[in-house]
């Protein structure tokens, strides 16, 4: 065969596999950004989470009101009321059910999580 074909077909044939692995790659690396951004969210649904028991039992051990003020790296819409809590960050939505009686919500990075020894909680956003 001639020499500028064989080198014609090696350059093409490295270009299939080249562009095959960068498919892959981007594929691989794609889905690990969604599986990120979905474990970010439930981690910071569940601070949320901890930061509502966590003012409740100190409260209730304390037996007085308790404020706990919850930093999260980015916002947050909390949703409470009559003890179901919403949450959505990141596009994902995420809910749980207390046998406290948590009430309030809003959007921001920052929220006051006040217990009271009753088992009342009330979440409120700081500006």
């Amino acid at each position: 065969m001639d020499r500028a074909l064989v080198e014609i077909m090696l350059t093409v044939s490295t270009l299939c596999v080249m562009s095959l692995a960068i498919a892959s790659a981007y594929a691989q690396y794609g889905s690990l950004a969604t599986v990120m951004a979905g474990a970010s969210s439930e981690e910071m649904h569940y601070s949320v989470v901890r930061g509502i028991m966590d003012a409740a039992s100190e409260a209730k051990i304390g037996g007085s009101s308790v404020s706990i003020i919850l930093m999260l790296p980015s916002k947050i819409a909390i949703s409470a009321v009559a003890g179901n809590v919403s949450t959505t960050c990141l596009g994902e939505n995420r809910s749980y059910a207390f046998y406290l009686d948590v009430s309030g919500g809003g959007f921001s990075n920052a929220f006051n999580v006040t217990g009271t020894p009753d088992g009342r909680v009330t979440v409120t956003p700081m500006e």
